[in-house]
């Protein structure tokens, strides 16, 4: 059946097409300014960032307890995360062998979670699995117990990205689609990592409405000179 849209219906899709566009054109412009911005600011950023890495660096030449040096390695670990991987890897290797000396040991898990992550991130998936190897879920807090998950959803994730076989692929899916399902079942609502595996799951599923809702909200609750805002 051949539909005949009216002048009048015409006008208003006319219309709404305007507006949508002067709506995407205006963010689009917005993020731009911003963009610019940042641009021209790299200079800055760049050596407030280093001036606060050599800060910590002072201070850790200085520290004398194995509490004070995890402290300081870690936030340099954090300083370097995004910035510099070789550099991020060495001072979180450091912090993992100051939190042996200490008597929390989940500062120990903490920094072994976090250096799962890197290693999966780049590649040095035995390492990785032989950390993993070494911790026990069922002895962790409901917090590190989510970290465990999302670091083990991430791990296998990234062996089932680069397997070229398919009992591997199909093996390393089940893995990774079962921390994911535990990650739902503790994480709370606002959690990034269950909030992405949502949106995720309602594109897959075509409820494009819902899909939506979530990405407006982890847009709206990210800052826009993280990092994250970009890729969301």
């Amino acid at each position: 059946m051949k539909y005949i849209m009216s002048p009048f219906y015409k006008k208003q899709v006319l219309l709404f097409n305007f507006i949508i566009a002067f709506t995407l054109h205006a963010h689009c412009s917005n993020i731009y300014d911003d963009l610019d911005k940042t641009i021209e600011q790299r200079h800055t950023y760049y050596n407030r960032h280093e001036s606060k890495i050599n800060k910590l660096k002072r201070k850790l030449f200085n520290s004398d307890t194995a509490a004070e040096k995890y402290n300081i390695n870690y936030n340099l670990f954090i300083a370097y995360e995004k910035y510099n991987c070789d550099s991020a890897l060495k001072y979180l290797n450091c912090a993992l062998i100051n939190s042996k000396n200490l008597t929390n040991k989940s500062l120990e898990v903490k920094a072994k979670l976090n250096l799962i992550f890197l290693y999966s991130s780049s590649g040095a998936f035995e390492e990785g699995i032989e950390l993993l190897n070494s911790i026990s879920a069922n002895q962790l807090s409901d917090e590190l117990k989510l970290q465990y998950f999302i670091t083990c959803e991430s791990l296998y994730g990234e062996l089932k990205r680069i397997a070229s076989e398919k009992q591997n692929i199909e093996k390393y899916e089940i893995k990774r689609k079962l921390f994911e399902d535990s990650i739902l079942l503790v994480a709370p609502y606002h959690n990034e990592r269950a909030l992405k595996i949502r949106e995720a799951s309602y594109l897959s599923s075509k409820k494009y409405d819902k899909a939506l809702k979530i990405n407006n909200y982890r847009l709206n609750k990210t800052p826009k000179n993280d990092p994250k805002f970009s890729i969301i």
